[in-house]
C-alpha cells in the first residue's frame, strides 16, 4: 500500500489497531461465558496489535 500512498504505513498500523480494539472488549464482556471464544478474540487482538511490529521497525528505519 505504501506504493500508492506515501503515508501507507501509518494508515494500516492505525486500521489494525482500532480493529483490534472491539475484540479486546468483546474478551472482557464474554470471559464470563465462554472460554473458547475468549481465547479465539485473545488471539484475533493479538495478531493484530502485533501486526505492527514489523512496519513500525521499517518506518523507523526508512
Amino acid at each position: 500500500y505504501r506504493k500508492r500512498n506515501q503515508r501507507g504505513d501509518p494508515i494500516v498500523c492505525g486500521v489494525a489497531v482500532i480493529l483490534a480494539i472491539p475484540f479486546l472488549f468483546i474478551v472482557l464482556i464474554i470471559s464470563k461465558h465462554s472460554i473458547i471464544a475468549t481465547w479465539i478474540c485473545i488471539a484475533i487482538t493479538e495478531t493484530l496489535l502485533s501486526s505492527n511490529w514489523a512496519i513500525i521497525s521499517d518506518m523507523l528505519m526508512v
